[in-house]
């Protein structure tokens, strides 16, 4: 008779304990699909991602609304928008052998609005 308390108080906690161990809590369910979601590499801008070091130095100077190439500013003068706002900031921009400027407006909510020329006066889209 003692043998049979024996096994039965080790047999049921046992069963106890596999019975209960499959179950998950909705945040393990929730850690567990982190866990195996998969990850999309970042988008290419340019052919470039944002995490990798460009091939090409990129060289950034700072220049005056003077110094900008003719079909910079007649570009500005000529769009509806920008000609409407004052020029905070111009930045040459050099990758390799492509040129192009940085320009940062102010606008009305006196909020920043930066948009980038070529030196031929297109508007690049990045």
């Amino acid at each position: 008779m003692k043998m049979k308390k024996l096994l039965y108080l080790m047999i049921v906690p046992v069963c106890m304990i596999t019975s209960c161990g499959g179950q998950q809590s909705g945040e393990e369910k929730e850690d567990d699909a982190v866990a195996n979601e998969v990850i999309e590499p970042m988008p290419d801008i340019d052919g470039m991602s944002e995490l990798q070091t460009p091939s090409e130095e990129v060289e950034q100077m700072e220049v005056s609304f003077e110094e900008l190439p003719e079909a910079v500013t007649k570009k500005v003068k000529e769009d509806s928008l920008l000609s409407l706002m004052e020029m905070k900031k111009a930045s040459k921009v050099t990758i390799g052998e492509k040129v192009y400027y940085d320009l940062t407006f102010k606008t009305e909510d006196s909020e920043e609005l930066m948009v980038s020329i070529d030196s031929d006066g297109n508007v690049i889209e990045h």
